[in-house]
């Protein structure tokens, strides 16, 4: 069984590229004329590098809701920053034989439909502690207390592409392992005890009116 769920995903791509960036008069890194017309300060999505980032497991549409591109500095040398900002549906296997104790294993997993791996490797910045970076962005919530998050890479076979290019290359997939554990009182409190209290007070009602004028309030109330 499947579950679905809703992440923002941020991804940020840096790449050193000399045939977009020059040098500016104060030394400073400007894009080249030819490539971004007069501004040189700024450059279009769509006329930069782009690696074509899909998600594997999405459900609907995993577009990025917004991209740019900027001029940044990395350890001291001028890089070519792009930032993508994705709010994709999608899919993970559900496991509940421990419900209501149970974590669940969400998967964020995507790859460059374009490129593969002898055209493209990624490289995960060192420095970046993921799972912070996720408590941070995880919204407060009752039911689910965020647990630990993990990044690593395969590279998968396309066996049906080989068909058309006569390739057997591998793609990259960037995979993001997110564990959530479910809150047992959540579940006893809100749903439990609620259902408890309901059926005390249907067989309350047996006693306190007549049989002819009793309401069931519990049915009623599950019925609406």
């Amino acid at each position: 069984m499947d579950q679905s769920f809703i992440p923002r995903v941020q991804v940020m791509l840096d790449w050193i590229d000399d045939g977009v960036l020059q040098k500016g008069i104060d030394d400073s890194y400007i894009f080249k004329e030819d490539v971004c017309g007069d501004t040189q300060t700024s450059l279009a999505p769509e006329l930069a590098f782009n690696p074509k980032l899909a998600f594997v497991n999405d459900i609907s549409d995993g577009e990025p809701l917004d991209q740019s591109i900027d001029i940044l500095s990395l350890r001291g040398r001028p890089v070519i920053g792009q930032y993508y900002n994705f709010q994709p549906e999608l899919r993970s296997p559900m496991d509940l034989r421990n419900f209501p104790f149970d974590q669940q294993r969400l998967k964020v997993e995507f790859c460059s439909t374009y490129f593969d791996i002898t055209n493209i490797k990624f490289v995960f910045e060192k420095d970046v502690n993921l799972a912070e970076c996720v408590s941070k962005e995880v919204q407060d919530n009752s039911e689910w207390t965020f647990v630990s998050a993990s990044l690593s890479s395969e590279d998968h076979e396309y066996p049906y592409l080989a068909r058309y290019d006569d390739a057997d290359a591998k793609y990259q997939h960037i995979i993001v392992r997110l564990t959530f554990q479910r809150n047992p009182w959540y579940y006893l409190l809100r749903v439990v005890l609620v259902s408890g209290m309901l059926n005390l007070m249907e067989t309350c009602s047996f006693m306190v009116e007549p049989v002819s004028r009793r309401v069931d309030v519990v049915p009623f109330i599950y019925r609406t």
